[in-house]
């Protein structure tokens, strides 16, 4: 049978942590993470990483706009010319 010993806090008591309080009550802390490509290919990879994990993290921020590079895929799949595809609005 397994027993747990909460661990010695006394060189901690009646100290505080620069945190945040949370909505439900409970404290937090800020995580920052420091990733260093050791080469300029891996620039990409990272940036890719950070979008994936500030979206589903809740870190996103609103961007200023949009390109709607959809639109422009369809245009020249579609056969238009280079003045319609110039021409073809993209900002959202």
């Amino acid at each position: 049978k397994f027993t747990w010993t909460a661990p010695d806090i006394s060189n901690f008591e009646g100290r505080t942590f620069d945190g945040f309080h949370r909505k439900d009550g409970k404290v937090g802390t800020a995580n920052y993470w420091l990733v260093i490509p050791l080469t300029f290919c891996e620039n990409r990879n990272i940036d890719v990483l950070e979008g994936a994990l500030s979206e589903k993290l809740g870190y996103e921020t609103k961007k200023d706009f949009a390109v709607d590079t959809d639109a422009l895929i369809q245009q020249y799949k579609s056969g238009a010319s280079t003045d319609e595809i110039f021409n073809t609005p993209i900002i959202t």
